[in-house]
């Protein structure tokens, strides 16, 4: 599988999610006590790299890109390099 689909990118991101607050719980820690360290490369990006508009069914290549679905098979069909 070369690329995930939105609802997959949700869900990952949902449990990473839980696991971090649980992990805060445990050490003590409020959210808001770490809100600027969450900001890093964690984030999703807002738009598709390719047409810089918002994501249509997103995609996630293995290498870590988003794309929207279209997008990322159009590139796709030009050369399979990411």
């Amino acid at each position: 599988e070369d690329y995930k689909s939105g609802y997959v990118i949700e869900k990952e991101y949902q449990e990473e999610q839980k696991r971090r607050e649980a992990k805060l719980r445990g050490m003590g820690f409020d959210e808001e006590d770490t809100s600027s360290e969450e900001e890093g490369d964690d984030r999703l990006p807002h738009a598709c790299f390719i047409c810089r508009d918002g994501f249509k069914n997103p995609v996630v290549t293995r290498c870590k890109h988003y794309f929207c679905e279209a997008c990322a098979m159009d590139h796709f069909r030009i050369t399979q390099r990411c």
